[in-house]
């Protein structure tokens, strides 16, 4: 669907820890999309650099940007029920794409 919209794939790809899995992972690997967020399994030794914790808190700064835009919106419209709260995610997801 972006694709077709958008005539491209995404550059990278930020969402949330439980879609960022393996087969998810191996999907955005081949089709060359950035994945936005820490590696599976433990961190080598060569991740232990300036560079790196530097790339992993700009991931964290642009995901909690797009969190935050999320939770002002549901505040706003008070949506604290389960089902107001499904309500605007999917509102704020179209309007946002």
């Amino acid at each position: 669907a972006y694709k077709k919209r958008f005539g491209n794939l995404p550059a990278k790809v930020e969402a949330d820890k439980i879609y960022m899995n393996r087969w998810n992972r191996q999907i955005l690997r081949l089709l060359r999309i950035e994945i936005g967020g820490k590696p599976l399994g433990r961190p080598s030794k060569e991740q232990n650099t300036k560079e790196y914790h530097d790339l992993m808190a700009r991931n964290v700064g642009e995901r909690n940007e797009v969190e935050a835009v999320f939770g002002t919106g549901k505040q706003i419209y008070r949506a604290k029920r389960a089902d107001t709260e499904a309500l605007w995610v999917r509102a704020c997801y179209f309007v946002k794409n």
